[in-house]
Order: C-alpha cells, then sequence, then structure tokens
C-alpha cells in the first residue's frame, strides 16, 4: 500500500501513469513502422536521440547521438561528425513542435537532415514530438510503414495528451 501511495504522491507520477500509452503511440509505432520496411540488414540504419524502443522494436543498428548508448559520442566524438560518418538511412528527432529545432545533443540538425525528407510526425504528449526524417530512397516505403503503424498507435491507446489522472483512472476501470 505504502507503495503505491509514494507512486501516485510522486512529483512526474502523472506522467509515468500514461507512458506505456504514450510510448505506443509514437516510440513503439516507429519502431514496428520502420521493421516493417523491406530494406536489406546492411541498409537498416537509424539515429535517434531516445534509444529505448524505437532500436529495440526496429531491430535496426542505431547510433544514439545523445550519446548513451554510442561509445564514440560517449568519449567526446562530435555528433554531428558521427552521423555525417554513419549516414543513417533514418533520423529521428526529438522537438517540443512539429518543426525541428535547429540543434538537439549537440549536434547540428540541419546538417544532418540535409537531403532528407520529413516522412511522418509522432506525438507523444503535449510539446512531444518524434519527427522522423529519412533518405529519399527509402522515404516511401518508411512514410506507409509509419503512416500504418501511426495510425494503430492511435486505435489502440487513450489519444488524450494531457498528462493527467483523469485517463489513467479510466483505464484502471475499465471504462475506456
Amino acid at each position: 500500500m505504502w507503495t503505491a501511495a509514494a507512486g501516485v504522491l510522486a512529483p512526474d507520477a502523472r506522467t509515468l501513469v500514461n507512458y506505456g500509452d504514450d510510448l505506443r503511440r509514437s516510440h513503439i509505432a516507429i519502431g514496428l513502422a520502420l521493421a516493417d520496411t523491406d530494406l536489406p540488414a546492411g541498409e537498416r540504419t537509424l539515429a535517434v536521440t531516445d534509444a529505448g524502443a524505437m532500436p529495440y522494436f526496429s531491430g535496426w543498428r542505431t547510433t544514439d547521438y545523445i550519446g548513451l548508448n554510442d561509445e564514440r559520442i560517449a568519449h567526446g566524438a562530435n555528433p554531428t561528425d558521427v552521423l555525417l560518418a554513419d549516414d543513417p538511412q533514418v533520423v529521428v528527432v526529438t522537438s517540443g513542435s512539429p518543426v525541428p529545432p535547429p540543434g538537439s545533443w549537440r549536434t547540428d540538425l540541419p546538417r544532418v537532415l540535409a537531403g532528407r525528407e520529413l516522412v511522418g510526425v509522432a506525438q507523444m504528449r503535449p510539446e512531444y514530438f518524434q519527427l522522423v526524417f529519412a533518405t529519399p530512397d527509402v522515404a516511401p516505403q518508411v512514410r506507409t510503414a509509419l503512416d500504418r503503424r501511426l495510425a494503430e498507435g492511435r486505435a489502440v491507446t487513450d489519444t488524450r495528451l494531457n498528462p493527467g489522472y483523469a485517463r489513467w483512472i479510466v483505464r484502471l476501470l475499465g471504462l475506456s
């Protein structure tokens, strides 16, 4: 009982109780969409700032440009230089809006995204978006898979984006 009470009273509990739905609608949908593509294994390359569900569900070789899971960046390599050298087929950018920021985690996004197309936007919460960019040769395939998986994610989750307790309680009681 004390564990449940402490969990509900935690400062970020309103976000945490809805994290599964939010993740399914965004990160997992992106990972599954990438797994659905028919690219040869050597061409399944991805760059992300949130190395968790997307690489796990996609199975793609991933560069984490925050550096938590990339030894080169963790030991001081410039993320922009690493991404330009790796030249991933897909780059996912975390943003506070459907427009990419000029930079992220010491990464010059305009340089990294040059020549790539925006193929999809997944909204996880208010002011929390995953923008998916792909090289032109794979963009149509990624876009098609992403459109389908994002629609599936929205269909099986509570699409209210507020981080409140109300949607969690409704799910908990089986009312939705």
